[in-house]
């Protein structure tokens, strides 16, 4: 089992914060997208958010080495372990609006002061945001083609927050960044999500010992090991050319 919202809560937590801020700031509710920047570009108030790039956390790297075994939610007597993976992600935001009025700055210098301002997406709020993406996500599928869950086991919830930082990207690699996404280029600002764990969940056998007699042994009954008794050694008579190679020690008379 593979938390699969691990990443999407993230983007969707991202615009929901950008959201409640701005649309007290314009006074109109502003679009959000989430596909690589449009062709053309829209001239209504937009951000559009796209996520290009996920890398391992430096820091956190090697958390996934870190294993937990938990007993499953549904208490069958199976065990479970979960292993962290972190993620840094990366976002692009470019803005869209009325150049002549110059809304995409002020779209974009509204989305920096937010983000500076209140960067952290707490544990809180994105376990909240969690239920309800799935409680969407399950009414908006036909009960006919509703997934199974064969799962014994829960993701455990977030424990830590996410932090939104400024990432300064060089012009040459900003360059390259618009030029592989083959779009009119737009003002924009990239940024770094730390750290989206994606918890993956593995069933694990306990350990049994093993016991004689008990289910599925052996009819044939068991031995008890008897310990090894080292025999007394009896020396052996020496034989006659043996004694024929030592020599005579002449006796001496005690009466002498």
């Amino acid at each position: 089992m593979i938390n699969n919202y691990a990443i999407s809560i993230i983007s969707e937590g991202l615009k929901e914060k950008l959201n409640d801020a701005l649309i007290n700031q314009f006074g109109i509710p502003i679009n959000f997208t989430f596909t690589k920047p449009p062709t053309p570009p829209p001239t209504e108030l937009t951000i559009n958010i796209m996520m290009y790039q996920a890398l391992i956390s430096p820091t956190l790297r090697n958390n996934d080495l870190i294993k937990h075994t938990v007993p499953d939610s549904k208490r069958t007597g199976k065990q479970y372990q979960f292993i962290a993976v972190p993620l840094c992600l990366h976002y692009l935001l470019s803005f869209y609006g009325n150049e002549e009025k110059l809304e995409p700055q002020r779209l974009m210098a509204a989305s920096v002061g937010v983000l500076h301002l209140e960067p952290k997406l707490t544990p809180e709020y994105l376990n909240d945001l969690l239920n309800k993406m799935k409680e969407r996500d399950a009414n908006s599928i036909p009960p006919q083609n509703q997934p199974i869950d064969k799962s014994e086991t829960e993701i455990p919830p977030y424990e830590n927050p996410v932090i939104f930082s400024w990432s300064n990207i060089s012009s040459d690699d900003n360059f390259k960044l618009w030029q592989a996404l083959q779009t009119p280029y737009a003002l924009s600002a990239t940024f770094e999500a730390s750290t989206a764990i994606i918890h993956c969940a593995t069933r694990v056998e306990p350990y049994h010992a093993i016991k004689h007699g008990g289910a599925g042994a052996s009819a044939t009954p068991h031995t008890p090991h008897t310990p090894h008794t080292p025999q007394s050694h009896t020396p052996q008579s020496q034989s006659p050319k043996s004694q024929a190679s030592k020599p005579n020690t002449p006796k001496h008379n005690s009466s002498e």
